[in-house]
């Protein structure tokens, strides 16, 4: 640590010393970028099997199970609360109102990411957290309006340290010249004088005596030097699933391609055999339909015209003696059939079942079910736990800073003499799992006859995303 920030501490050439950090904290972070672009290649159902005149098979079912995640996610109803341990009532008023502004600032952001071409603020985040096993999340606020910027995880290169936390975090992109020139007039800056058509950003943030250090490189012009505004760096960052050690072990020293994890990442190994084995059927199935031929013929004629030979009612003429016969191929083992179920197994063991995900085939049990929708958490939870993370921490560092400057951003109705005492963000997800709900419910009422929700906690449940505050529908309702 105290290298690293030696490197800015002496006089010189700043933009020069950001981009080496840059490019080493980049070198670091190589298997994990590596990784990340294997896995979107087997999402992406790329067909690396491919060869001319030859089948070939990808199975469809990483993709299926990337949009069966994302859409568990951006479905799921989500709410920001307010730990109510120890609150006196009183406090209440000003918490749900607290609260309802939280949950108004993420309808915001959710309308900008559509407003700037995205299918949505949650639909991106699941998107890359599930894809790539990561995620970065830029987070800020000021009197006008809150801000909530997912980054590609690919471009963000972070540091952590025992003692700081996440002590420096780089950014490293590409954009064109316009928006470099448009970029820097909306920050006040002096626009340099020659731009190349392509320009490298370098957005670099440090921690220093307390104060997250900003650093902005355009090419190698500084475009902003070392400014400290914050007492922490705005950037929600980390791995998402994934293993835990950190290259402790000597036989895991790219131990940053695993500790974040894409949704297919279980079943890499065996997604790769289950595809080779299917393009080997179905060139068997092939070369059976349409085999080689042996002609014995009598000279240095022939009797079989490839482009005759499969047409109906073609008509090819022989000697007496002569003749013509299949090459008979390699006959497919039966031990194939045994291989490919066994492998669909283990797909499915490492993935969604295929019931959960809309094939049902029959009647399902309870105890079924109840497996199915656990083995769906087991997938899921990682995950969602980060967005959770991802939430809570962006609650609490907006309401600091409203609190610490009296800001009402997107002009929220709120008192802050109402909000009293300490605020403790909980950000509750509660995961929309085909038949989840019903079932355990069901289960409920088998153990105990008399069990019955309250009307809130079925109206939470059931209309969290619809109704921003439980409470005041059902005085409505009441009244």
């Amino acid at each position: 640590v105290q290298a690293i920030r030696g490197v800015f501490a002496s006089d010189g050439d700043l933009a020069g010393k950001v981009i080496k950090r840059s490019q080493e904290l980049s070198s670091m972070w190589n298997p994990r970028q590596k990784m990340m672009n294997e896995w979107y290649k087997i999402i992406r159902l790329d067909n690396y099997l491919e060869q001319e005149d030859m089948e070939s098979s990808i199975t469809n079912q990483p993709k299926n199970t990337f949009r069966f995640a994302r859409h568990l996610l951006v479905t799921s109803a989500i709410q920001d609360k307010i730990s109510r341990i120890g609150a006196s009532a009183e406090q209440e008023p000003g918490f749900e109102r607290l609260e309802v502004a939280i949950a108004h600032f993420w309808k915001k952001l959710e309308q900008r990411a559509e407003d700037m071409g995205d299918q949505g603020w949650l639909w991106k985040l699941a998107g890359l957290m599930t894809s790539l096993g990561w995620y970065s999340v830029f987070t800020d606020i000021n009197e006008k309006e809150v801000t909530a910027d997912v980054w590609h995880p690919y471009q963000v290169f972070p540091l952590w340290t025992p003692g700081e936390g996440l002590f420096e975090v780089v950014r490293t992109y590409t954009v064109d010249k316009k928006t470099a020139i448009r970029n820097i007039e909306l920050m006040g800056e002096k626009i340099p004088d020659f731009f190349p058509a392509e320009v490298t950003v370098h957005n670099h943030w440090i921690m220093e005596g307390g104060v997250a250090l900003n650093t902005l490189i355009y090419n190698r012009t500084v475009v902003k030097g070392r400014v400290g505004e914050k007492s922490y760096i705005p950037i929600i960052t980390g791995p998402a699933s994934g293993m835990p050690d950190q290259g402790v072990l000597p036989s895991n020293r790219d131990w940053a391609g695993s500790w974040g994890e894409a949704v297919v990442a279980h079943n890499e190994g065996v997604l790769e055999n289950y595809n080779k084995l299917t393009s080997y059927i179905l060139q068997t199935a092939r070369d059976a339909a349409n085999p080689r031929w042996v002609e014995y013929v009598n000279g240095g004629g022939s009797i079989l015209d490839p482009e005759e030979i499969f047409k109906r009612g073609a008509i090819f003429t022989a000697e007496t003696d002569e003749r013509v016969e299949p090459l008979v191929g390699p006959v497919l083992p039966i031990e194939a059939s045994t291989s490919l179920a066994d492998m669909r197994a283990d797909i499915g063991s490492g993935s969604f079942n295929d019931t959960i995900m809309g094939d049902v085939q029959g009647p399902i049990s309870s105890v079924m079910l109840s497996t199915m929708v656990g083995n769906t958490r087991h997938l899921i939870d990682a995950y969602s736990k980060a967005i959770s993370r991802i939430r809570r921490k962006s609650a609490t560092w907006w309401w600091e800073e409203m609190k610490e400057n009296k800001w009402k951003p997107h002009d929220i109705s709120l008192s802050f003499d109402q909000v009293k005492g300490h605020v403790e963000w909980e950000t509750q997800i509660s995961l929309n799992i085909p038949g989840d709900l019903t079932n355990r419910a069901t289960q409920a009422r088998m153990l105990s006859p008399e069990w019955e929700m309250s009307e809130q906690r079925v109206t939470e449940i059931l209309f969290a995303a619809e109704i921003e505050s439980i409470p005041q529908e059902l005085a409505r309702r009441n009244a």
